[in-house]
């Protein structure tokens, strides 16, 4: 049987509709099971029925700190103890996120964060309970397996469907030399031959050349199925001003089958939209 999944709210400060607060980083110093929160704690009628009536030993709980509007990481509810309106939930740390996933910041890139009851905006819980869609969505967010089994000891690893645009840095390392190496093999069946570009920073990542024929091939890796990556201004300026520019979009890339997508700069532009992720800052007058 799956586990629930539960976001639960934490603030630093007491909040007028809490009786208790606290910060999670309490919890992920441990190593076992520590005692946190439960329907004592809070004053809100549903939060309160869904600790009394519906969460199960087994549950997942995702450690949300509110003050700070970002998942810290993942428990799991070992146990309940305690009478109805005055229950105990005992959690254990599973995974906690380095870095956190920062939601604020996320749902103004992905809209669809907004649409999951935790994060919609309205009158504040304590506990919230995480649909099945709502599931899928998190867990590319934060680069975790939420489907598992209730009695299921840790969390096996999973990679962001949503590829480049999140997960650890060891992840995205080895997603995106998976891609270069499927790249590479294409070219090469089709007569071409590759020279990595990778360590000069110039815009794209590899040199193809076959007869008078030359490409600048930019790669990028995707761990899941979904074509959504980041992309730096030099790569972009390359898109728009280099006529050889081609990106190379792999998909799947440490499955056992990968997907391309290759496209020409005038095609990046035709078919992906853009967002600004981070500016650079300079004083005026400078």
């Amino acid at each position: 049987m799956l586990a629930n999944i539960w976001v639960y709210k934490c603030n630093r400060k007491k909040q007028k509709f809490a009786r208790a607060y606290g910060d999670w980083e309490d919890v992920f110093r441990k190593t076992k099971a520590v005692k946190w929160g439960g329907s004592w704690c809070t004053n809100n009628p549903v939060s309160k029925n869904i600790m009394n009536e519906l969460m199960r030993a087994g549950d997942l709980v995702l450690a949300y700190q509110t003050d700070d509007r970002k998942i810290v990481g993942v428990c799991r509810l070992v146990k309940i103890t305690g009478k109805r309106n005055d229950r105990i939930l005992w959690l254990e740390p599973l995974d906690r996120f380095n870095p956190p996933t920062l939601i604020h910041e996320l749902k103004v890139q992905m809209p669809e964060l907004r649409k999951i009851s935790a994060f919609t905006g309205g009158f504040p819980q304590t506990v919230y309970a995480v649909s099945a869609e709502e599931r899928d969505l998190l867990e590319a967010v934060c680069g975790v397996n939420l489907a598992v089994d209730a009695s299921e000891p840790s969390l096996p690893p999973k990679s962001s469907r949503f590829g480049a645009c999140f997960g650890n840095p060891e992840t995205n390392r080895k997603v995106e030399r998976a891609a270069v190496r499927y790249v590479s093999g294409w070219y090469r069946r089709q007569g071409w031959k590759v020279k990595s570009v990778e360590a000069e920073k110039c815009g794209y990542d590899l040199r193809c050349k076959r007869n008078s024929v030359i490409e600048h091939v930019e790669v990028k890796g995707i761990a899941g199925s979904e074509p959504c990556f980041n992309i730096t201004a030099s790569e972009v300026n390359q898109a728009q001003i280099n006529p050889a520019f081609i990106i190379y979009i792999v998909t799947a890339s440490l499955s056992k089958s990968p997907k391309g997508l290759r496209l020409t700069g005038i095609q990046l532009h035709e078919q992906f939209t853009f967002r600004p992720l981070q500016y650079h800052a300079t004083p005026q007058g400078n």
